[in-house]
């Protein structure tokens, strides 16, 4: 997809977010689940309105639901700093081992977000252990 297309853009498919931050369509879903950010509909050629108020659920069902370019992109630069505030708090932190530059379609493909549960850990950290601290 061609990011000069997207960016003329203020709404966008949950897909066309999935390919443009790199993530999985149930991630950018997850958001829009849990209310980090809103779903649009489009109701004519030049009107958008939030899903929370559109109340025709017949016609609900027949569209498109599309999500804010800025708003995501908000979003995911405030997780960066949010990231970044991690890493200055930790003293002679490891950056490998925060696994910050691993997509998240990476991370949490192994793992669902039915329940917690407290052997849940990335694959990526087993990968870490085994590649620096252990031999063939």
């Amino acid at each position: 997809m061609n990011e000069n297309i997207v960016d003329l853009k203020e709404y966008i498919t949950l897909q066309e977010a999935a390919q443009l931050f790199k993530k999985s369509i149930y991630n950018i879903s997850y958001l829009v689940q849990y209310s980090r950010i809103n779903k649009f509909y489009k109701i004519n050629n030049e009107d958008f309105i939030n899903a929370k108020n559109f109340k025709n659920q017949k016609l609900k069902k027949n569209l498109t639901p599309l999500i804010s370019l800025r708003e995501l992109r908000n979003y995911y630069e405030k997780i960066k700093i949010k990231e970044e505030e991690i890493i200055n708090k930790i003293p002679n932190c490891n950056r490998d081992l925060l696994f910050f530059d691993v997509p998240e379609k990476e991370r949490t493909k192994h793992v669902h977000r039915l329940h917690p549960y407290m052997g849940k850990f990335i694959p990526q950290l087993v990968e870490y252990y085994l590649n620096n601290y252990f031999k063939e």
